[in-house]
C-alpha cells in the first residue's frame, strides 16, 4: 500500500479491477467508520462493475447520502444508476436536479440532465435551459454545443441557429465527427447542399464505421447530387456497419429498382437483409410484392408469400395472393380453394371472399350448388354492409347464369339479373333478362 491512505489504495485496486481485494478493504473500514460516505459510494461502485446489482448499490448510495448529504457527486452518481441501469428516469431527473442544486457549477449534471430530458419525455424547456446554463459556465464544451444544435434543429425548427451551434461543436470539439454529421444534416435541411457533402466526408474521414453517416451521405448522393454509384458505395458501407438497420437496406433497394430500373437487384438487397430479419413479415411481404408484381416472377413470389405464412399463419394480404397466383397462374384450383377457406376463417366478414369462392366453384370445379350457395352468403353481407361494391355486378350476374341454365330456377335468374343491371350498365345482363321477360311475362305486369 506504500504511502497511501486506504482509500486512495482502494481507489488504485478500483482502477485495476481488483474488485475482491477492494470490497474486503471496504468493509473492514466500515467496522472501524461506519459513516464514512466515501467508503458506501466505493461499494456501490463495486456492486454495478462487479456483480451487476443495482439495488444493492442504490441501497450503498443512499447510506452514503444519509452520512453526507451535500455531497453533489454522490447525488449525481444516484441519478446515473438511475437513469443507466435500473431505467428509472424520473428518479434520475430528481437526483440530477438535486446534484446541481447542491453545486450550481455541475456541468456534467446539466449536460446529464438535458439529454435525458429528451430522450425520455422531450421536456424541451428543461433541456434548453440546462444547455444554456452549461454554455454560460463553459461556452466552449463541444458535447453541449452539440446538443443545442440538436434542439434547435428538430425542436425549434431553427435550421440556421442550429447550424451556428454544429459549426461551434466542430471548432472546439477534439474528435468532431459527431458534431460534422449533425451539420450536414442541417446544411442538406438548408439546401446548402455542397456544404453538407463535405461536412459528411470530414465526419467519416473520422469515423469511417459509422453507420447512420454512411446512409444519409447515400442519401444526398442519391437523391440530391444523382451520384447513384457513389451512393451504391455508402449505402454498402452503411449496411456492413450495422446489418441490422433496415432502412439502408430499403434505400438501396429503392437506388436500384427506381433509379437504375433494376428490381431485381434491388429485391436481391432485401433477400440479403432476410439473413438478419428472419422474422420480419412486413418484409417478407414486400419480397414477395416485388416478385408478383415488379418482375412477374410467380414461383419466387409463391415461395416469399409462404415464407410469409411461416411467420403468421392469419397474414391476408399472403393468404389472398397465393389463392390468387394458383388460380390464375398455376390452376391449381383445390389449392386456391384451400387458401381462401383460411381467409374465411380469419375473417368472415369480407363479402369479396365469398366471391371469390363462388366464382371458383363456379369457372374452374364446375360445382353450380356450392358457388350458388357462396354467392348467396356474400349477397348477404352485402345487404348487411348497405354499401356498393364493385364486383357487384358480376356477382348478380354470375348468379343469373346460375340459376337459369343450370338449376332451372328462372324466377330468380331474373331477380338475380335485375339486380347485375342495377349496378351498371350490364349489357349482357340486360340482353338474358329481356329474354326471360319474354318467357315470363307475368315479371312486368
Amino acid at each position: 500500500m506504500s504511502d497511501l491512505s486506504p482509500l486512495e489504495y482502494v481507489e488504485q485496486l478500483l482502477d485495476e479491477k481488483r474488485f475482491d481485494e477492494a470490497e474486503s478493504l471496504l468493509l473492514e473500514q466500515l467496522n472501524n467508520h461506519p459513516d464514512l460516505a466515501a467508503v458506501y459510494n466505493a461499494l456501490a461502485i463495486i456492486c454495478i462493475e462487479s456483480y451487476q446489482d443495482y439495488t444493492r448499490a442504490e441501497k450503498y448510495y443512499r447510506e452514503a447520502i444519509v452520512h453526507q448529504p451535500d455531497s453533489a457527486t454522490l447525488y449525481f452518481n444516484l441519478a446515473i444508476l438511475y437513469e443507466q441501469f435500473l431505467n428509472r428516469p424520473a428518479e434520475a431527473v430528481i437526483s440530477y436536479e438535486k446534484a446541481i442544486s447542491l453545486d450550481e457549477g455541475y456541468v456534467d449534471a446539466y449536460l446529464n440532465l438535458a439529454e435525458l430530458c429528451i430522450e425520455w419525455n422531450e421536456d424541451v424547456d428543461l433541456a434548453l435551459k440546462c444547455s444554456h446554463q452549461v454554455e454560460t459556465l463553459e461556452f466552449e464544451n463541444a458535447r453541449n454545443l452539440n446538443n443545442l444544435g440538436c434542439l434547435y434543429l428538430k425542436y425549434r425548427q431553427d435550421v440556421d441557429q442550429a447550424i451556428a451551434y454544429f459549426e461551434k461543436a466542430v471548432e472546439f470539439s477534439s474528435n468532431p465527427a459527431t458534431a460534422l454529421a449533425n451539420l450536414a444534416d442541417a446544411y442538406v435541411r438548408n439546401d446548402q447542399l455542397e456544404e453538407a457533402k463535405e461536412a459528411y466526408e470530414k465526419s467519416l474521414a473520422l469515423e469511417p464505421n459509422h453507420s447512420l453517416v454512411n446512409h444519409n451521405y447515400a442519401h444526398i448522393l442519391r437523391h440530391h447530387f444523382g451520384a447513384y454509384e457513389e451512393a451504391i458505395v455508402f449505402y454498402k458501407k452503411a449496411i456492413e456497419c450495422d446489418p441490422f438497420s433496415l432502412v439502408s437496406y430499403q434505400g438501396l433497394r429503392g437506388l436500384y429498382a427506381y433509379d437504375l430500373h433494376d428490381p431485381k437487384r434491388g429485391v436481391e438487397v432485401l433477400v440479403e437483409a432476410l439473413t438478419y430479419f428472419k422474422n420480419e413479415e412486413g418484409l417478407v411481404l414486400e419480397i414477395a410484392n416485388i416478385y408478383d408484381f415488379e418482375l412477374n416472377d410467380y414461383k419466387e413470389a409463391m415461395h416469399y408469400y409462404e415464407y410469409v405464412l411461416t411467420i403468421n399463419p392469419n397474414n391476408l394480404l399472403a393468404l389472398n395472393a397465393l389463392a390468387y397466383l394458383d388460380v390464375e397462374i398455376f390452376k391449381n384450383y383445390s389449392k386456391a380453394l384451400e387458401y381462401y377457406l383460411r381467409v374465411l376463417e380469419v375473417d368472415p366478414h369480407t363479402p369479396s371472399t365469398l366471391v371469390n369462392i363462388g366464382h371458383l366453384y363456379f369457372y374452374h370445379l364446375s360445382d353450380y350448388k356450392e358457388a350458388k350457395c357462396y354467392y348467396l352468403q356474400a349477397d348477404e353481407l352485402i345487404r348487411q354492409k348497405n354499401t356498393p361494391v364493385k364486383y357487384a355486378g358480376e356477382l348478380y350476374y354470375n348468379l343469373g347464369i346460375l340459376y337459369e341454365n343450370y338449376l332451372g330456377d328462372n324466377y330468380h335468374a331474373v331477380e338475380s339479373y335485375e339486380k347485375a343491371v342495377s349496378y351498371g350498365q350490364d349489357k349482357n345482363a340486360e340482353k338474358r333478362l329481356i329474354r326471360l321477360y319474354e318467357k315470363l311475362p307475368q315479371r312486368i305486369q
